[in-house]
């Protein structure tokens, strides 16, 4: 029984190992990619907003109350003021945006090729005639996988030496991605293997998922069995590859089978870690009622928020009832100020906070935080998360932990218990997010590396021996 037993523990992981270990190198060598690399290319907020004209308010002859008429939307969500082809134009979110003109109350209803082009030649500063017209997506390509919403989108190909593509997103009038070819060749070593983030595959979401989430427990149970294998099997018998392979196992095994395991779970099997009931009544009560924008201070010529000659986009926002607008420009982003007054508006009181979620019916705070640092849940090595926050724990089932933006009085991030252990479970085992050493670079590269490095070179041999039992 036990020899059968035995037996069959070696057969699967061998057959195992030759179906999937191509695939498991392929992680390891792309997750070394990624360290630099990161994700797919996409138009970073500050990209965007640096290449984009200021208002001109000279131009503005709708209000915002008049324009949501127009486009059919009682109570937006989103609501944002900027220049498209040249003219200033309300968006009206979430996505796919409805576009409604400012100077005549016009809805863009369509782009033509001409005026995509426009849109991509000011937007990158390449003449119209060193760009191309590569037609219209309508379901998304290998680089816009993430931009579905902003489908149907112009392609344009730019004549340069960087090899530039752009896309033009119709419903929005304005470019909501370029890339390279620098940026497309590393994407091919990067993201691409190791997401599985195949065009032909992540079109299907349900089909990718699946298919990362069977190949990633597959992979999980095969280098399970091999660390059985260690430690049963009496290693004096191995020798050449094999020996390779049985003292890579017993090194790096362990840091394989758990970087394996944390990306199964960052593909949410069962949505075990999606809690975040508490969030959206949070996010309600820190803003307030929806968006009346009846109650923003018209926007023409002499509204003075415009002698801000850097004002690239406005939102209409509010900040715990109280209507503002958050303006944002190339090298200034995210200052408030008053509908009324136009002046710049400060934070909100640790105390205004907790004001509005006692009377908001929510479960009871346990405990708040002031934090001028991040902590092991709420951080960002790029530093783009705003800081100072004030982190509140809640007394729900869910024991949530929100963190708030006292500058816009906004949830920027909520964690439920089971969140929070995925975090260790996901982050901390797949990337080493471990405070004592996500922060210290290059040291962290050098262990990430390392031990990505082995898990290749016990994968290698794996192919190895896999195809000297298939061939030879």
């Amino acid at each position: 029984m036990i020899a059968t037993a035995r037996r069959w523990v070696v057969l699967t992981h061998r057959y195992l190992g030759i179906v999937l270990c191509v695939l498991v190198l392929s992680w390891f060598l792309s997750g070394i990619a990624m360290i630099y690399a990161r994700g797919m290319p996409q138009l970073q907020r500050m990209t965007r907003l640096e290449h984009m004209p200021p208002l001109n308010p000279a131009l503005i002859h709708i209000s915002a109350p008049d324009a949501a008429v127009r486009a059919g939307v009682q109570q937006p969500d989103e609501v944002k003021l900027l220049t498209i082809m040249g003219r200033p134009a309300y968006q009206f979110g979430p996505a796919p945006p409805v576009t409604i003109f400012a100077d005549t109350g016009e809805r863009l209803e369509h782009l033509s090729r001409d005026e995509a082009i426009a849109i991509g030649s000011q937007f990158t500063q390449l003449p119209l005639t060193a760009l191309s017209y590569a037609g219209v997506l309508t379901q998304p390509d290998q680089w816009t996988l993430g931009q579905r919403k902003a489908l149907p989108l112009h392609k344009l190909v730019g004549a340069d030496d960087l090899g530039t593509v752009i896309y033009v997103s119709e419903p929005a009038g304005e470019v909501v991605i370029t890339t390279t070819r620098a940026a497309r060749r590393l994407a091919w070593i990067s993201a691409i293997p190791h997401w599985l983030y195949f065009a032909v595959l992540r079109r299907h979401d349900g089909l990718w998922t699946s298919t990362v989430l069977w190949l990633s427990g597959a992979s999980c149970l095969a280098v399970l069995l091999g660390l059985v294998l260690a430690i049963l099997q009496n290693r004096a018998r191995y020798v050449g590859w094999m020996r390779w392979h049985y003292w890579l196992g017993v090194v790096f095994g362990a840091i394989t089978l758990t970087w394996i395991f944390s990306g199964f779970l960052s593909m949410q099997p069962g949505h075990w870690a999606a809690t975040d009931a508490l969030a959206p009544a949070v996010a309600e009560a820190l803003s307030g009622a929806p968006i009346d924008l009846s109650q923003f201070s018209p926007l023409d010529a002499g509204a003075s928020i415009f002698s801000r000659q850097w004002v690239r986009e406005l939102e209409f926002s509010r900040i715990q009832g109280t209507p503002v607008y958050v303006a944002r420009g190339a090298d200034r982003s995210g200052v408030i100020a008053s509908t009324q007054r136009h002046a710049s508006v400060g934070p909100v009181s640790v105390e205004s906070v907790v004001r509005r979620i006692t009377v908001s019916r929510l479960p009871a705070i346990t405990d708040t935080s002031l934090l001028s640092t991040y902590d092991a849940y709420y951080r960002d090595r790029d530093g783009v998360l705003p800081l100072p926050v004030l982190r509140v724990r809640f007394a729900d089932p869910d024991r949530t932990w929100v963190y708030i933006d006292l500058q816009r009085s906004r949830m920027v991030a909520a964690f439920s218990a089971r969140a929070r252990m995925e975090r260790w479970l996901y982050h901390g085992l797949h990337s080493l997010d471990i405070p004592f050493l996500y922060d210290k670079r290059p040291f962290w590269d050098a262990v990430v590396i390392g031990f990505c490095a082995g898990g290749a070179l016990l994968s290698a041999t794996a192919i190895v021996i896999g195809f000297r039992r298939l061939f030879l």
